[in-house]
């Protein structure tokens, strides 16, 4: 099976540090970026901000892109120590069979080669879909999503069996319903809250019913305690960004020889990725669908990259449960998001 990795690369102002260890394939950002950072703005710059919109929309028509694709255009009025200025949003609609990214890079050259001031990032969001961000100096003038017209299932290759694993977390408000889906006999992964009343039990019952558990890491907690208090916990759950040291947290993870699930809405930051690359804890983004379009996103991702995780609220557990069953159906394989881990290893 084919399986890309993406890789993320964390930019400060000039620099690169390109991650070598194994990532999530599924929404991980190909880049994670800051804006160019200026002491002062010089009065040239001010005016560059038209100007490379500009530019531009003068490559878009060797792309074959055309006006009628311009799904959403949004003007964001903003305001730095130098005045204001205005920066435009836009989404674009390509076809189905559209290399977004190949588009990306193109758009990415031409513009560069006429403006070699221009700050541009490309990023690869998922699902077949990526979004540019071009900077004149320190401000935003220009953010594009180029968005394929995704098919409710992407086509499979011969062989080909893309995996699908699922997670479930906010157990505290609905236990019954999860002994539901663990009865299902789906693969399938808990994310249990430290000290919550169920912990314990729900624990112990994932471990009889060979269903895998991970600690949900609590911004007051740190990571070493919501491991301990949650028994057999193969990875953390991250769905905010925990407070402390990062280099000193992620210690605890690669002492207990686990995986960081970062559900973290914007992905986590560049401390924290660099933290857990050189400490060498396996890292996964995950999705967190809430409608049909988002279940369609992390099938063509998975189709895409070779594997998805899902993370849902345990409320949304049973409806989710039966899509991924769907998609088995359909020559997907449900996994563990430790097996996961463990092929993108490989």
């Amino acid at each position: 099976m084919r399986r890309r990795l993406w890789l993320a690369v964390l930019l400060s102002v000039g620099v690169g540090v390109a991650l070598s260890w194994v990532l999530a394939p599924a929404l991980v950002r190909r880049l994670v970026f800051t804006a160019p950072v200026t002491d002062r703005q010089q009065p040239s710059q001010l005016a560059d901000v038209d100007a490379l919109r500009q530019r531009v929309q003068a490559a878009l028509p060797s792309l074959g892109l055309r006006d009628e694709q311009r799904a959403e255009h949004t003007a964001v009025e903003q305001q730095d120590g130098n005045g204001s200025w205005t920066t435009i949003q836009e989404v674009w609609s390509l076809s189905s069979e559209a290399d977004a990214l190949a588009m990306a890079q193109r758009l990415e050259a031409l513009v560069a080669s006429s403006d070699d001031k221009a700050e541009i990032y490309v990023l690869e969001q998922g699902s077949r879909e990526v979004q540019l961000r071009f900077y004149a100096g320190p401000r935003l003038a220009l953010v594009m999503d180029l968005q394929p017209n995704l098919g409710p299932w992407p086509t499979l290759a011969n062989g080909q069996a893309p995996m699908l694993a699922l997670v479930v977390y906010g157990i505290d408000a609905d236990p019954h319903g999860v002994h539901q889906l663990m009865e299902l006999g789906a693969p399938l992964a808990l994310a249990l809250s430290p000290y919550s009343p169920f912990t314990l039990r729900l624990s112990r019952d994932a471990l009889l019913t060979h269903t895998e558990v991970l600690a949900i890491a609590e911004t007051d907690v740190s990571l070493a305690e919501s491991l301990e208090s949650v028994p057999h916990a193969s990875g953390v759950l991250l769905t905010a960004t925990p407070a402390g040291d990062p280099d000193k947290q992620v210690q605890a993870l690669r002492r207990a020889d686990v995986y960081l699930l970062d559900a973290v809405e914007g992905g986590l930051g560049a401390h924290w990725l660099r933290a857990l690359q050189d400490a060498g804890v396996p890292y996964l983004r995950a999705t967190t669908p809430v409608d049909e379009l988002d279940r369609r996103r992390y099938r063509h991702a998975a189709a895409h990259d070779g594997a998805a995780v899902v993370v849902i609220p345990a409320s949304q557990g049973k409806d989710e449960a039966a899509a991924l069953q769907a998609a088995a159906g359909r020559g997907y394989r449900l996994s563990f998001p430790a097996e996961v881990v463990e092929a993108l290893r490989e």
